[in-house]
């Protein structure tokens, strides 16, 4: 192993057992984010970029207050989400170019938990699918 390999590991996120809490929001020129795994998500993710979307699996995710909202602002890019069967997803947003792909399933029932997805760009899609 090379010393450059050893210093680029960070605490708990080589580790598939640990849980990660990810910043709430992020801010970036280019470059998109890829969360998957145990995760304890913050009641609201924001990811602003000129060229980059949002890849997220939260099929292990805790969330916490029963919400999440999503909101990815950007020139290029698109959100591919992951959701567990029992959660309930609402998206809006604005895409000049790229549409909506959302897996369909039965109605979740009342108190389950809600994403809701806020997508804005020039070009990029949102694609939902369900876990399993």
């Amino acid at each position: 192993m090379t010393w450059w390999r050893r210093s680029t590991k960070l605490p708990g996120m080589t580790n598939p057992d640990s849980t990660q809490q990810p910043r709430s929001t992020t801010i970036a020129l280019l470059g998109g984010i890829r969360l998957a795994g145990r995760l304890r998500l913050p009641r609201r993710l924001m990811r602003i970029t000129l060229l980059g979307g949002m890849d997220l699996d939260l099929s292990q995710a805790e969330l916490t207050g029963g919400q999440l909202d999503i909101v990815k602002v950007s020139l290029i890019g698109g959100v591919d989400l992951v959701v567990p069967a029992d959660v309930r997803v609402e998206v809006h947003g604005f895409v000049l170019i790229g549409g909506k792909d959302i897996e369909r399933r039965p109605e979740a029932s009342p108190g389950a938990p809600v994403v809701r997805v806020r997508a804005f760009g020039l070009v990029g899609g949102v694609r939902v699918r369900v876990a399993g």
